[in-house]
């Protein structure tokens, strides 16, 4: 176990993109009890994780088998994300001369490292296999599959925004910019927020309704309305909105979804207690505590994305669907 553990530390310490991400993953499985040494004998065949779950070997194909049988809408979501990063990825570098390309792989290994934690169910993220409960009952309640807009939605490729370069960067967490945006849309203060909404009540039911409000109120904040008592905005004249919009798109993306998550939960748990079924609410609160967790990756994509917008290039932005918002 001491020269398996060894070679995690090896693993992780490799310089690729997503090593971050993997080296808590693999933190997390070294102090779970419940792990096995033939989950770690997956992660340890070359570099699986990077890789499409098809070409996985045949403990990982077991792994996938297990306890799967529905629509498996998250994974779903991922895949075609993938599929379409990979394509215009190869674009996108052709405009960049290869400069996106690194952004490009770090958006599929991300969706890559999210589906393989899927499958391994001490994580809590096999979320298409704890939603069969209900989607398989007599209300027909599709949790995740509601909450989850199809890639098919994201708008037609483009090789520039429609308005032209970003003039300037107003990507959150960009320290050099970070005097122009409010103190409250610092990275630490999204989560903290978010946060704390999800914790506003020991009723899930009804902090689901502030998270949904907070996450609101924030894509509010991205959209430039800042107001303050004498009625300017923070840093000055409020800044074109177009100029926002082509700034911290996987942000706006996460939050979109967590709304939609947070407006959903209500509507299956009051659906589940009229079947007389078990309440979805936990259920829902793993989806929210996950995407709050994954704000910081969506953060640092936009940071990453920020110099390729002042090109023009509307990676990122161009490439997810406009969540709607589930009132």
């Amino acid at each position: 176990m001491q020269a398996m553990m060894s070679w995690l530390k090896t693993f992780t310490s490799m310089p690729w993109p997503w090593t971050t991400s993997l080296s808590g993953f693999t933190r997390m499985l070294s102090r779970s009890s419940a792990v096995g040494l033939g989950v770690l004998a997956i992660l340890s065949t070359s570099t699986a994780v990077a890789q499409d779950p098809s070409s996985f070997p045949s403990e990982w194909e077991s792994l996938q088998r297990r306890n799967t049988r529905g629509p498996e809408c998250f994974r779903t979501h991922l895949r075609e994300a993938i599929q379409l990063n990979r394509t215009r990825g190869v674009l996108y570098a052709q405009l960049s001369q290869g400069e996106s390309q690194a952004l490009t792989d770090k958006l599929i290994s991300l969706e890559r490292l999210a589906i393989f934690g899927s499958y391994l169910p001490f994580l809590g993220y096999n979320f298409d296999e704890r939603a069969l409960e209900w989607q398989n009952s007599s209300a027909r309640i599709q949790i995740v599959c509601d909450e989850f807009i199809s890639m098919h939605e994201t708008p037609a490729y483009r090789s520039q925004f429609a308005d032209g370069p970003v003039r300037k960067s107003l990507s959150i967490g960009r320290e050099l910019e970070a005097e122009i945006l409010p103190p409250l849309l610092s990275p630490i203060s999204i989560q903290r927020r978010l946060r704390r909404a999800l914790n506003s009540s020991p009723e899930k039911f009804i902090a689901h309704q502030h998270l949904a409000n907070e996450a609101h109120q924030l894509l509010q904040e991205l959209e430039g309305h800042w107001p303050t008592r004498d009625g300017q905005y923070l840093g000055g004249p409020r800044p074109d909105i177009s100029e926002l919009r082509k700034s911290n798109c996987m942000l706006r993306h996460m939050l979109e979804s967590i709304r939609r998550i947070a407006r959903l939960s209500p509507r299956h748990h009051m659906r589940a207690l009229d079947f007389g079924l078990r309440s979805p609410l936990t259920l829902s609160q793993d989806l929210l505590t996950a995407h709050i967790k994954w704000l910081g990756e969506a953060i640092e994509i936009d940071r990453e994305a920020a110099a390729l917008h002042q090109r023009g290039i509307p990676i990122v932005c161009n490439d997810v669907p406009t969540i709607p918002d589930a009132r």
